[in-house]
């Protein structure tokens, strides 16, 4: 059998038998022995496919737009409306993002057109829509009636999927009171929204190396339009074993949405020096894998095995067999999982909570003093710099608009222990503050009161937020954690060990330094780093940034520090969707679920 010049056809082009289609052993023997023939009618269309989180096609414009216009409509007038849509990011200037078409002859239009915009939960976005009506009476004449929907939250269109606003226009006019714009967004929902997740053991690989077992791993490649295979996913390297075995989660929008096309599975000999050598590999297809019969085994053939016997399988030879496979390939499961998106569990009522704990230890300075960070006379403190844009942007996400501020570090009035944990409004039974900005009035007023002390330890706050979380841990609340620290943490070995417990809980933690230390021990705190214990974290939850290191180097000092501030905000925001739907999939929860609804 010669597989290395067997011919390979671009995907969608296979046509299945009835006896190969579910049986991934007859399916792969089918690709490499006798070809495949070219099917036209099985060629689909390519899936438009966007990257964003969170797609979606604003049909506010779409359906149940403009209703009870209740505009003058004369009889043998003509009358017609049109729709502009503008969008603004942050502080940025309005621009035109689409605009339906022209509904004639209709008080009360309904616009097919959508438009498409994409949603970030870290970018602040608003929403404008201007409504062009004009009559056009018997005689030619046209009267002109335009009006519009100004500084509409696009976060919260995504939250309650429909929205119904009153329409101003400009020039007041009898029976225009009563005109409302109802706009609807719904998700864009691909064919590549979903995971395969299977199970893939070998079994008897070729040993290559002479004195110790092989170095296995696995690259799964899928065959392109140009007849070429272009790589889809890496397994990890499992070391000195012929038998290993993998759990593998590829995302179907790695293969287009298209579960026929062709995969090609290598197997290959890990060598540290990246001189890595081929064990053997074969063909199959995800949807012979989903729909066939598992277990199955698939050979594992070494496409040199016709030119150099000796050198591919050295022991087998010595034994005086001929060749038959370099191993096998056994499927043990595969299965084909729907993924949900972060819109889709906001449309279903979970609510995200935020937990606020700022650093009052002594080292910050005297609030009195202009070289402090809590330095309360020249405008907003760093903490206030850093507070106002992060609190802005997790508001529009906080149904209740309640804060729950902490403090550490200091005094209180009347004690003479150190606090590393006490509320921000004083309140012993309540944290909360009632607005993002009533978490700034409490912190101003926490400096007037209490007394600086130390050190700066940011355990007891980990902890603290764990025990808000275990309150609720069924998808129907998600909390995020900012803490705000001037120095070095001196409890760093306490604070990792209660970072690896806050990974089982529905929690991101965002660690922000301020101040000129030196953070290169609190870098080890991010998630992707290495933490300095056997690792037991469930999943990444947490995120470090220095704030004035960020602040010099990605936007720089000319920068308008409002823009500065929102910046820092999309830096240390931008990971929490993604932290989100990890914590729901590890428990299996769906948007649907009856505890979140």
């Amino acid at each position: 059998m010669e597989i290395s010049n067997h011919k390979v056809y671009p995907r969608h082009c296979f046509k299945y038998s009835p006896q190969t289609q579910n049986n991934p052993v007859e399916y792969a023997k089918s690709v490499v022995a006798k070809g495949v023939e070219l099917c036209k009618s099985d060629v689909e269309k390519k899936s438009f496919r966007i990257f964003d989180l969170i797609p979606l096609t604003v049909c506010g414009y779409g359906q149940h737009v403009v209703d009870n216009l209740n505009l003058p409509h004369n009889d043998g007038s003509k009358m017609m409306t049109r729709l502009k849509i503008y969008i603004q990011f942050e502080y940025n200037d309005w621009e035109e993002c689409g605009q339906t078409e022209e509904i004639w002859d209709s008080v009360n239009p309904d616009f097919e057109r959508k438009v498409l915009l994409q949603f970030r939960f870290e970018k602040p976005t608003n929403l404008c829509i201007l409504i062009h009506h004009s009559v056009i009476d018997v005689n030619g004449i046209e009267d002109i009636y335009d009006g519009s929907v100004k500084n509409l939250s696009f976060e919260k269109l995504v939250i309650e999927r429909q929205i119904e606003e009153q329409i101003h226009f400009e020039i007041k006019r009898p029976g225009l009171d009563g005109a409302r714009l109802i706009i609807t967004a719904e998700e864009l929902m691909g064919s590549s929204k979903g995971e395969i997740h299977m199970q893939l053991k070998a079994i008897n690989l070729d040993k290559k190396n002479f004195f110790v077992q092989s170095d296995p791993f696995v690259v799964f490649l899928m065959s392109t339009e140009s007849g070429n295979f272009q790589m889809i996913h890496k397994t990890p390297v499992i070391k000195k074993t012929l038998n290993p075995s993998w759990d593998i989660v590829i995302p179907l929008s790695k293969v287009n949405g298209d579960l026929k096309t062709t995969l090609k599975i290598e197997c290959w000999n890990w060598n540290y020096l990246g001189y890595h050598k081929i064990i053997g590999e074969a063909y199959c297809s995800l949807h012979s894998l989903i729909t066939g019969q598992l277990p199955v085994q698939i050979p594992c053939l070494n496409p040199n095995m016709m030119n150099n016997k000796i050198r591919i399988n050295l022991r087998k030879f010595l034994r005086k067999s001929e060749y038959e496979n370099s191993g096998l390939f056994e499927f043990v499961h595969c299965q084909l999982k729907k993924v949900y998106t972060f819109g889709e569990y906001l449309r279903c009522d979970t609510k995200l909570h935020s937990i606020i704990a700022i650093d009052f230890s002594e080292s910050n300075g005297d609030p009195n003093s202009s070289s402090s960070m809590h330095y309360i006379h020249g405008g907003p403190t760093y903490y206030e710099e850093v507070m106002r844009p992060i609190c802005h942007i997790l508001e529009k996400y906080n149904i209740d608009q309640k804060f729950d501020g902490i403090g550490f570090g200091a005094k209180l009035p009347g004690q003479r222990q150190i606090s590393h944990v006490f509320h921000l409004n004083h309140n012993q039974t309540d944290s909360h503050c009632s607005s993002a900005s009533g978490i700034l009035e409490d912190y101003r007023h926490c400096l007037s009161t209490v007394q600086l002390a130390g050190p700066s330890n940011l355990a007891p706050c980990i902890h603290y937020a764990i025990e808000v979380t275990k309150q609720v841990q069924t998808g129907s609340r998600y909390y995020v954690l900012l803490i705000l620290t001037d120095g070095i943490v001196s409890d760093l070995h306490d604070t990792k060990k209660a970072i690896e417990d806050s990974s089982n809980h529905p929690l991101s933690i965002i660690i922000v330094g301020i101040g000129n230390e030196n953070f290169d021990s609190m870098e080890e705190l991010n998630a992707r780093r290495k933490v300095g214990l056997p690792s037991q974290r469930k999943l990444n939850n947490v995120q470090f940034i220095c704030f004035k290191k960020y602040y010099q180097n990605a936007v720089g000092p000319t920068t308008n520090p409002v823009i500065a501030g929102l910046r820092l905000a999309q830096e240390v925001l931008h990971n929490i969707p993604e932290q989100f739907m990890d914590y729901m999939r590890s428990l299996e929860i769906s948007p649907d679920s009856q505890h979140i609804r």
